[in-house]
């Protein structure tokens, strides 16, 4: 099978928005390894692999204009993240027209295809008891999903030249994620309770399964065609549970009534808001609890033959290891 991929990547220059980002640092890995040659558009944070290396902001048509000029095919990740101080605004002209204009520019310089990387955040509310499928009407509530969903929409209404696949993860975690680590932190200090009855589902995806899964859809997904990546679905209860496992620590938490600590973290969030800090206890930590975004993969897995072999536990286990290793866990 590597010998497969390495024949697919060899003739073939490959760019890379979002380059130094958690997933964007492993799919650079990837490729190289798969013996594509690779051009990595980053913004501030240093990226260590030996590629052609760019700079500049992702929303500016005259950077990528010259990312573009040369490439055979793109991966588009990078994004604004669902940080406090970032506006509205700057959350479209970033997740949403950055998208038509960096599909404008590789129209222009003859770019044949492009992977386009979503969120399931286009779902916005939900029951989080009922597995999304691609196509499904999104109920996005903040300026994020908005403009997450604005991105998607430019994507998949695109007109080839280029080809525009979409590939839409799941909850990813793995070894240098910042995100899952506070979760695990939390687990791992044993002070962390469970918010509501934990029944909540979410579909983690180890980040090594996702970027074998964004090569299938470069290689073999459809035009305009979006596809959830994600392994099975968990409850928050047996998320956590396999934290705590892989942690040493009991698999057993208090649970609380969401009604007990929803207003406390609206409060909370006012005051912290206000000295432009983050709240230890808010909404958006809570939608972990609340706001599960459980993603059917029956597409990718038919269409694509796409696996996620890693399991939760296994993933878990390699994820605290490389934690440990790199210090950020005693």
């Amino acid at each position: 099978m590597e010998a497969e991929m390495n024949d697919n990547w060899k003739s073939l220059r490959i760019g890379v928005t979002g380059a130094a980002g958690f997933v964007g640092a492993r799919l650079v890995r990837a490729l190289v390894r798969n013996g594509a040659r690779v051009r990595a558009l980053i913004h501030h944070t240093p990226l260590d692999d030996q590629v052609e290396i760019m700079r500049g902001d992702v929303s500016d048509p005259g950077i990528l204009s010259d990312f573009s000029n040369g490439l055979d095919g793109i991966f588009h990740l990078a994004g604004a993240l669902g940080h406090r101080g970032i506006s509205e605004r700057d959350f479209m002209r970033v997740n949403g027209e950055a998208v038509s204009t960096l599909l404008q520019q590789a129209r222009r310089h003859g770019v044949k295809r492009i992977v386009h990387f979503g969120s399931a955040g286009i779902f916005g509310l939900t029951s989080g008891r009922k597995l999304l499928r691609e196509g499904d009407p999104g109920h996005p509530v903040d300026a994020y999903e908005k403009s997450k969903r604005a991105g998607e929409e430019a994507a998949l209404a695109w007109q080839a030249p280029p080809e525009v696949s979409l590939i839409r993860p799941g909850w990813v975690y793995g070894p240098g994620d910042r995100r899952t680590f506070k979760l695990i932190h939390r687990i791992h200090s044993g002070i962390f309770f469970v918010a509501g009855k934990g029944e909540i589902l979410q579909t983690p995806v180890y980040v090594d399964d996702l970027v074998e899964a964004a090569l299938a859809v470069y290689l073999k997904g459809k035009a305009g065609r979006d596809y959830n990546a994600a392994a099975e679905a968990v409850t928050v209860n047996r998320l956590a549970a396999s934290i705590a496992r892989a942690l040493g620590r009991k698999d057993r938490f208090i649970h609380v009534p969401m009604a007990f600590v929803l207003p406390p973290a609206v409060i909370l969030e006012t005051i912290f808001g206000l000295a432009g800090r983050e709240a230890p206890l808010s909404r958006p930590r809570l939608a972990f609890f609340r706001r599960g975004k459980p993603l059917d993969t029956s597409r990718i897995r038919t269409e694509l033959d796409v696996d996620f072999p890693t399991s939760l536990d296994e993933g878990m286990a390699k994820t605290i290891r490389a934690y440990r290793a790199a210090g950020w866990l005693s």
